[in-house]
């Protein structure tokens, strides 16, 4: 009886040891995470609840072959990153320039509707309600202000041309955007140029009670879609973690993605937009 007590123990203890050893074998995925809401939320009481982290909470469920670890980072740390660890993904993002070559990247994901000029009613009602505007054109109306965020990438023109005029009013702070659309309010300036999620939540968040309207800018006709994806190191950890990843891009997933991101679209212009894009995108 003793002996077979004995062997009982040891089977059990080979059992834990080998779960245990087993455990410690998962590879770890380490995910960079910026603050920049509704995308990604790495701090406060609403904390993982960007659309961006929600996507990827999905993801990693379905990655049980992996254990994962979040990594709060501002923007310019990730490529530092990229050199420090070799088993990094990341996203969903767009295939931005400055880290395009960086990543094994996976299948679309969603596409959003890129960048519009956001003003208000009356603003619009001015202009006699335009669908789409030349932004360098709507800088030379001097009766118009233009809000501009300092440094800011993504303007579809060399705002260094326009520095000389009178209508720009730059910003540069920590919460630049809502204090933009507070101006704006405020009938300090007339129109600012951003997209239409990120406006939604500054918004949303500090309580500007306003209808903005919506309007496409010519010089963006050219530019690419902003198409989603997740991107991993470019090594053999990241190739076969974009391909696990990608066994998971399922339409019910994808359709689940675009559930999180169609309640930050601002308004019925853009919302009609986003369906539109991503039907024609993914055919569903």
């Amino acid at each position: 009886m003793k002996t077979l007590k004995v062997i009982f123990l040891l089977s059990l203890l080979i059992l834990i040891t080998n779960a245990s050893l087993s455990a410690s074998d998962k590879k770890e995925i380490l995910w960079p995470q910026h603050l920049r809401s509704p995308w990604m939320i790495s701090s406060g009481p609403l904390k993982n609840q960007g659309y961006g982290d929600k996507i990827r909470q999905i993801i990693e469920s379905n990655l049980s072959q992996y254990t994962h670890k979040t990594l709060p980072i501002n923007p310019p740390r990730l490529l530092k990153e990229l050199k420090l660890n070799e088993n990094i993904c990341y996203g969903p993002v767009g295939k931005f320039p400055v880290f395009k070559d960086k990543f094994h990247w996976s299948k679309p994901l969603y596409v959003l509707t890129g960048f519009r000029i956001i003003t208000l009613k009356q603003t619009s009602e001015k202009l006699n309600h335009p669908i789409e505007v030349s932004m360098k054109e709507l800088l030379k109306n001097k009766d118009l202000i233009f809000g501009e965020i300092s440094n800011m990438w993504h303007y579809p023109i060399k705002m260094k041309d326009f520095k000389h005029q009178n209508n720009i009013l730059s910003i540069s702070s920590s919460a630049p955007l809502s204090s933009l659309l507070q101006m704006m309010k405020k009938g300090r300036i007339d129109w600012v140029f951003d997209h239409p999620i990120f406006v939604k939540w500054a918004s949303t968040n500090k309580n500007i009670n306003q209808s903005f309207v919506t309007i496409k800018v010519k010089e963006s006709r050219n530019s690419p879609r902003l198409v989603g994806y997740f991107g991993c190191s470019k090594n053999d950890f990241g190739k076969q973690a974009i391909q696990n990843i990608n066994t998971h891009l399922t339409q019910e997933n994808i359709l689940q993605f675009r559930s999180f991101i169609k309640k930050w679209q601002l308004n019925e212009e853009t919302l009609n937009a986003f369906e539109k894009l991503n039907n024609d995108f993914f055919g569903y």
